[in-house]
């Protein structure tokens, strides 16, 4: 999996050694002495191998047994910050095995990088209410749960995608009959069944409360922030949605963070940014329960070409949520090769084709520098990958999206 074997690299050598442990040589008439410095720190060379600046606030020194790391788990330690992927349930839902079994080395891939997944197989529409004809139709934890026993037999955190997607048609198809009173009740009701139901189980580290609801530059009408479905002409169902959220999660899965999660949000530059900025301000000072925003960061290797500063346009983006004591956690991140904003460097319809020694190069320079920006940024505190292996996306080696998709490689 060429993949995971690109972001262990830059974890173990782009981050970790960022700053690097300097020496000084130090040379007289007789001697030559050559010390390390790690901070205010010197050591003998021999003693002590590397060091890594945690967010400029604290030096952790490593020994050399520790250093440099061998899995992302090892390279994440220090950095202040949570690393993960989303692990698919099935390739596809209408497959029989998971993929975890079907896959043994996939499996044992994820056992050995990650004690933090994105848990996909809790879905409204598609996997816990699927082919629901009412809002009293039964519910379906079983894929649900089982992500969550596999993620409590390995010790990992789990963030849970997604309690109420805002998307329109991913809601059970039932709701567009439904008044708006009725709505209300059902998505309230939902959330109320669903939370309870989870966290009884054992709960998440995070939960993504709210998915995809503020519109997008093609849905935005000039007024509302809501994308045009039905929760858009409920006033106030956000906040109500995220204070439900809050005493349940108080009552039975404390310490979880309650999150709104979006795409295409990252630059501060970018209009649906003002947006979905605008709506969590006015759930933070509605007293409405969130703890923190997703960014999806779903981008390309050209993706300076659109948003030439983007690092520094997504740091300013950060730090304005961290002003509104909100958490960031960048939560799909992928980096396509053929996307977006200039033409691509092989047949992306050719399933042979294969990627260029400089299109990892420039796959990998991008994942950096977002860990980085994440690294610098106090209040933000998780990186996810969606996911490790493109084998496992939703995008395949001959699907595209938004004009050209490649995602994640494997070898």
């Amino acid at each position: 999996m060429l993949g995971i074997n690109v972001l262990i690299f830059w974890l173990k050598y782009s981050i970790l050694n960022k700053p690097l442990c300097t020496t000084t040589t130090t040379t007289t008439t007789t001697t030559t002495t050559t010390l390390l410095n790690c901070g205010e720190s010197t050591y003998q060379p021999s003693e002590q191998t590397c060091c890594t600046n945690v967010r400029g606030a604290e030096i952790l020194v490593q020994n050399s047994e520790q250093c440099p790391a061998v899995t992302i788990k090892q390279a994440q330690q220090g950095l202040g910050i949570q690393f993960g992927s989303k692990v698919q349930y099935k390739r596809l839902r209408s497959h029989e095995t998971p993929i975890i079994e079907e896959f043994p080395e996939y499996r044992a891939e994820v056992e050995t990088q990650f004690d933090f997944i994105t848990n996909n197989a809790c879905y409204p529409a598609w996997d816990i209410h699927s082919g629901a004809t009412s809002p009293t139709s039964p519910y379906k934890y079983e894929a649900c749960k089982y992500m969550m026993d596999f993620a409590k037999n390995n010790s990992m955190d789990m963030r849970m995608h997604t309690v109420l997607w805002m998307e329109p048609n991913s809601e059970p198809s039932f709701v567009a009959d439904l008044t708006s009173a009725e709505v209300e009740s059902y998505f309230l009701n939902f959330l109320e069944d669903v939370m309870t139901e989870l966290s009884g189980y054992g709960g998440f580290h995070s939960w993504d409360v709210l998915n995809e609801a503020v519109a997008n530059n093609n849905h935005y009408d000039g007024e509302s922030y809501m994308k045009p479905n039905n929760m858009a002409q409920i006033e106030g169902l956000p906040c109500k949605l995220f204070q439900k959220a809050r005493e349940i999660r108080d009552s039975l899965n404390p310490g979880a963070f309650l999150v709104y999660n979006d795409w295409g949000h990252e630059d501060i530059t970018e209009a649906k940014s003002q947006r979905v900025y605008d709506f969590v301000k006015d759930l933070v000072e509605n007293d409405c329960g969130i703890d923190g925003v997703g960014f999806q960061a779903h981008i390309g290797i050209d993706y300076e070409l659109r948003y030439p500063n983007w690092q520094e346009n997504w740091r300013s983006n950060i730090q304005r949520y961290g002003e509104l004591g909100v958490r960031v956690d960048f939560t799909e991140i992928d980096v396509r090769a053929c996307n977006y904003y200039s033409d691509c460097a092989i047949n992306e319809t050719d399933p042979n084709a294969v990627w260029t020694e400089h299109m990892f190069e420039q796959q990998a320079e991008k994942y950096e520098q977002m860990v980085e920006i994440c690294i610098l940024e106090p209040n933000c505190h998780v990186v996810q990958v969606w996911d490790m292996d493109r084998a496992t996306t939703r995008i395949h080696s001959t699907r595209v999206r938004r004009g050209r998709g490649r995602k994640n490689p494997d070898a």
